[in-house]
């Protein structure tokens, strides 16, 4: 799937979405959830997160990876939730440079049942 497909996904699924948790947006609007990498997630590397990547690239990434972990496209995981994913993948990324992102990602996503909700 495509970059600006899987956005537009996101984008079409989250109008779409009708309940949500109290922590968690109402809408994925805004530059936040716009994704300013242009690489893919299974060709940037761990390397890429922790040196070239922006902090809100990052963030980003982390949200739109547990969405794509989680199977999970019509709800919006809260803010908290995606911080605490992306401090996963940063700390799994410290001894894997070499591996894919989506990797690394889907990796620390299945041991972490806070994640599933």
């Amino acid at each position: 799937m495509t970059r600006t497909a899987y956005l537009l996904l996101i984008a079409v699924t989250a109008a779409g979405c009708g309940t949500t948790k109290e922590s968690t947006p109402a809408t994925a609007t805004g530059s936040r959830y716009v994704q300013t990498w242009s690489k893919n997630y299974d060709g940037t590397s761990c390397g890429d997160w922790a040196g070239r990547m922006t902090e809100a690239q990052r963030w980003t990434a982390g949200y739109e990876l547990l969405k794509t972990d989680r199977g999970d496209f019509a709800t919006i995981p809260s803010d908290a939730l995606v911080d605490r994913f992306k401090t996963a993948i940063d700390a799994a990324c410290v001894t894997a440079k070499s591996e894919t992102l989506a990797a690394v990602a889907a990796g620390v996503y299945e041991p972490m049942a806070a994640y599933h909700s």
